[in-house]
């Protein structure tokens, strides 16, 4: 009987100590943690010779952290492990250095960008965003570019109106001077305005987006067609090219080289003189008479034969040879 009351006091504790909480440690925190965060596939960085590269991959590695919410002592720990190549070569030396025990988030930060997005490439990037204009893009193409650089400059965009005014100030002519008759203050109106504008261009000014097969936009140099509709068309581009286009007047039916607007402009040359060729001057030599003499003298001899003896009479007078009956 008392076997049996121990017995079951036994499978009591057993299972009283099956439901106690379990005691995460420290170690089983962080790989709860990393394996979440692995899920959201972060990017992997390899030294990339493009500075832009470590400063996305940066970006991208803090914005991942904070949506995950992940603790401020588990940053540099988690972002290490995507380290690969040289990069993680440069990140062991780091640790490796004797001063070096414990290295902050905001330490990481500075470090990384200082080995591998050096003050000068920031530069450059500040002076692309103090001057830059939309040019050839459309104007969803600028305000991406605008977005892109005006992170390296946030001092120059102090607030919403500076920013709305600096987006405004870059537009191409045919589009600025349709937005900043609304005197807008904020940046999401003048890029709504812009997009508009952009909208009512004619279509032969409009500049067209070629897409790649990939289905992304074309990292080529984006040139003006005559119509977007018309390049997009194959049948109406080789219809193009076979009665021929002409680049400068925009007009169809000749090129550029027979375009009667150029031809127009030439300052017409006179014909240049061509050298007169003359033949060389032979020299002609009389024949000498010794050798009409010595054809001459058997045919006479033969001819006193068959006339028969006669007087005759030899007079040379200036090489010619002159006979004389008696």
């Amino acid at each position: 009987m008392l076997a049996i009351q121990d017995m079951a006091s036994a499978i009591r504790e057993t299972n009283q100590h099956n439901h106690e909480p379990h005691q995460e440690t420290q170690d089983d925190r962080i790989m709860r943690i990393q394996g979440e965060f692995h899920k959201t596939r972060p990017p992997v960085f390899k030294c990339d010779p493009n500075p832009m590269a470590a400063e996305e991959w940066l970006r991208q590695m803090k914005r991942k952290m904070n949506e995950q919410r992940v603790p401020g002592n588990l940053k540099v720990t988690i972002a290490s492990t995507y380290l690969e190549g040289q990069a993680y070569h440069w990140w062991e030396s780091v640790l490796a250095m004797p001063d070096v025990e414990v290295v902050t988030w905001v330490a990481f930060e500075t470090m990384f960008l200082e080995k591998y997005f050096p003050e000068t490439m920031k530069t450059m990037k500040v002076r692309e965003f103090t001057n830059l204009y939309q040019g050839d893009m459309t104007v969803g193409q600028y305000q991406a570019k605008f977005e892109e650089l005006m992170r390296f400059a946030p001092y120059m965009i102090p607030d919403e109106s500076t920013k709305a005014k600096k987006f405004e100030e870059g537009l191409r002519l045919e589009v600025k001077e349709k937005v900043e008759l609304f005197k807008l203050k904020k940046y999401a109106e003048v890029v709504d305005r812009a997009l508009m504008a952009e909208q009512r261009i004619p279509s032969s000014k409009r500049v067209c987006e070629p897409k790649n097969p990939n289905g992304g936009q074309s990292n080529k140099r984006q040139r003006f067609f005559p119509s977007c509709s018309r390049y997009q068309n194959p049948r109406s581009f080789e219809a193009t090219q076979n009665s021929g286009f002409c680049y400068h007047c925009r007009q169809i039916g000749h090129y550029r080289r027979d375009c009667p607007q150029l031809q127009s402009y030439q300052i017409p040359v006179a014909p240049q003189p061509q050298p007169e060729f003359r033949a060389p001057q032979q020299q002609f030599q009389a024949p000498q008479t010794q050798y009409r003499a010595l054809y001459q003298a058997p045919y006479q001899d033969s001819l006193n034969q068959f006339r028969g003896p006669v007087n005759q009479q030899t007079q040379t007078s200036k090489g010619t040879t002159y006979t004389t009956k008696a």
